[in-house]
C-alpha cells in the first residue's frame, strides 16, 4: 500500500491533542470512503505500520479494531487485515456525507417550520450589551455566600434520585417566601422548578392549548411567549391594554380558553393592574372552564408604596397558574424559576414532565435552596431595591436634563424605564445597539399596530460612563431620525 496515502498523518504536530489512533482511525475510513483504498485491499501488518508512521503498535491495533468494529476493515486468520467489500454502500454513505451541510425547511417538523418563520419575522438588532432592561449587577451578587452554598449542596446532593417537581428544600423555601411576600397560598407539592418563566409558562401552554386554539394575550409582551405559542400551533387573541394593564371591559367577548398576563407589573409598560381588573379577570375565569396564567414579573422591586399581592392569591378555585423566576434578582445565567400549580394541576403536569423532560437538574436548586434559608436571598434583594432605587433616579435625572422632550412612563419599580417619543423607535433601539447601548423598541414588543413609540432602557446594572455614551449615541439617533 502506497506509503504517501499516510501523510497526512506524519504531517501533524507532535503535541496534536488528538490521540494517534484516532488521527490513524479517521484516516483510513475517510480514505475508505473517498475510494483511495479499494475493497479487498490488504492493509499492512500493524507492526510494519507503527514502525513506518513512527508510532506505537497499540495505536495501530486500536485504529484497526475500531474499524473491524464498524464494518469497514475485516481479518482474516492467517491472511491479514482487509477492507471490507461494501459494495453498494459506499456511494449511499458518500451522498449521505455531502447532503447534510444544507438542513431543508421540509426536512423539519411544522412546528419548527413555524417557529423559525415566527424568528424570522422579528425585528431585532440587540447588539448592545449596556443598559439591558432586566440585566442584575453581577459584581453585587454575594459570590462568596453563593459559593459556600453550592459546596455545601455537593455534600448533601442525593445523587441517586431527583423528584421531577425539582428539589424539596428549594420548594419548601419558596413556599415560604412566596407566601410572605406575594400572599401566595400553597404548600411545597404545589410548586414546579423550572429553567425559568418562558420554560413555565411554554410547560403550562403544551399541558392547557390545543393546536388552532386562540390564547388572550397583553397587546404588548415577551416575543418568547408568541413563539411558544407558534410552536404548538396556537394563536393570540390580543386584549387592549393601557399604561396600567389590560383592559377589562370586553372580556365577555374573548372566546379563548387560556390567558396569559402581567398583572404586577404589566410588561414592558410597568403598570401595575387595579384590583378592580382583577376581579373582572377572575370573574371572567370562573364563568367558564378557563384558566390564567400569571407571570409575575418584576414583582419583587417595588420601590413606593406596597405592592399589591399576586392575582394567585385572590384566586379561590384554582384556576391561576403562576409563575416567576430567579433570573431577574440573581443573575440571568442561573436558568432557575418556578411554577405555582392548582392543586388539580399537580399529577398532571408530573405526568406531563415525566414522558416528555425527564426532570430538571437538582444540584444548583438545592444550592438555591441553602441560599434562601441561610438568609442570603432576602439579604440581597433587600441591597439591590435600594440599589436600584437609586440608579431609577439616576436616569430619570439625566434624562430629564439632557433629553426633556422623551417624557418617561410612571412606574413605582422594576429594573427599566420606558420613554416615549416621536418618529421611528426601531431605527433609534437599532442605533443605540450599534453604540453598544442596549435600549429596546417599545414597537418591538407589539402584538397589534400600536400608536405609541418609545424607547426602553435599563437602569439595574447602571455606570456613570453609560449615560455618557447614551448621551452621544442618542443624540445622534434621534437627528438622524428627525433630519
Amino acid at each position: 500500500m502506497n506509503a504517501v496515502l499516510f501523510q497526512p498523518l506524519l504531517s501533524k504536530t507532535s503535541d496534536s491533542r488528538t490521540p494517534k489512533y484516532e488521527q490513524l482511525y479517521e484516516l483510513l475510513r475517510e480514505a475508505i470512503l473517498d475510494g483511495r483504498i479499494s475493497a479487498g485491499d490488504k492493509l499492512p501488518a500493524t507492526r510494519d505500520l507503527s514502525q513506518q508512521l513512527g508510532i506505537g503498535r497499540n495505536a495501530v491495533i486500536t485504529a484497526f479494531e475500531m474499524l473491524v468494529a464498524e464494518g469497514f476493515l475485516e481479518t482474516r486468520h492467517g491472511a491479514g487485515t482487509f477492507v471490507a467489500h461494501l459494495e453498494g454502500l459506499i456511494p449511499v454513505l458518500r451522498r449521505g456525507e455531502t447532503s447534510t451541510t444544507v438542513v431543508k425547511t421540509n426536512s423539519l417538523s411544522d412546528a419548527m417550520g413555524r417557529i423559525d418563520a415566527f424568528a424570522a419575522a422579528q425585528s431585532d438588532h440587540r447588539s448592545g450589551t449596556i443598559m439591558l432592561p432586566a440585566n442584575p449587577p453581577t459584581a453585587l451578587f454575594p459570590h462568596k455566600a453563593w459559593q459556600r452554598c453550592t459546596q455545601q449542596a455537593a455534600r448533601q446532593h442525593d445523587y441517586d434520585r431527583a423528584d421531577l417537581m425539582g428539589d424539596q428544600l428549594l420548594r419548601q423555601e419558596l413556599a415560604d417566601y412566596l407566601s410572605l411576600t406575594r400572599g401566595i397560598r400553597c404548600s411545597a407539592e404545589q410548586i414546579m422548578l423550572t429553567s425559568g418563566s418562558l420554560h413555565g409558562i411554554a410547560m403550562a401552554l403544551q399541558v392547557l392549548v390545543n393546536p388552532r386554539e386562540r390564547v388572550l394575550l397583553e397587546d404588548r409582551g415577551y416575543p418568547g411567549i408568541d413563539g411558544a405559542l407558534t410552536g404548538i400551533g396556537a394563536s393570540p387573541q390580543i386584549m387592549p391594554c393601557d399604561d396600567h394593564g389590560v383592559l377589562t371591559d370586553h372580556l365577555a367577548a374573548y372566546t379563548a380558553r387560556v390567558m396569559v398576563i402581567t398583572p404586577s407589573r404589566c410588561f414592558p409598560m410597568g403598570g401595575t393592574l387595579s384590583l378592580e381588573r382583577r376581579i373582572a379577570l377572575l370573574d371572567w375565569l370562573y364563568q367558564a372552564d378557563r384558566w390564567l396564567i400569571e407571570d409575575d414579573y418584576d414583582s419583587e422591586f417595588i420601590f413606593s408604596g406596597h405592592s399589591i399581592a399576586a392575582l394567585q392569591s385572590m384566586d379561590r378555585s384554582g384556576r391561576v397558574i403562576y409563575t416567576g423566576t430567579f433570573s431577574r434578582t440573581l443573575f440571568p445565567s442561573i436558568r432557575t424559576g418556578y411554577l405555582v400549580l392548582p392543586e388539580a394541576l399537580v399529577e398532571v403536569f408530573n405526568t406531563y414532565r415525566r414522558y416528555t423532560e425527564g426532570g430538571m437538574p437538582t444540584l444548583q436548586q438545592h444550592a438555591m435552596g441553602l441560599f434562601m434559608q441561610q438568609g442570603h436571598y432576602a439579604r440581597h434583594l433587600r441591597r439591590m431595591r435600594k440599589h436600584y432605587q437609586t440608579k431609577k433616579a439616576q436616569l430619570l435625572s439625566f434624562m430629564a436634563q439632557h433629553f426633556p422632550n422623551l417624557k418617561p412612563l410612571e412606574t413605582t419599580g422594576g429594573m427599566h424605564l420606558v420613554f416615549r417619543l416621536e418618529g421611528d423607535d426601531i431605527a433609534i433601539a437599532a442605533g443605540l445597539n450599534r453604540a453598544g447601548i442596549g435600549a429596546r423598541a417599545l414597537s418591538s414588543y407589539e402584538r397589534a399596530p400600536l400608536a405609541d413609540k418609545g424607547i426602553i432602557l435599563g437602569y439595574a446594572a447602571l455606570e456613570d460612563e453609560h449615560l455618557v455614551r447614551l448621551q452621544h449615541a442618542l443624540n445622534g439617533c434621534l437627528a438622524q431620525t428627525t433630519s
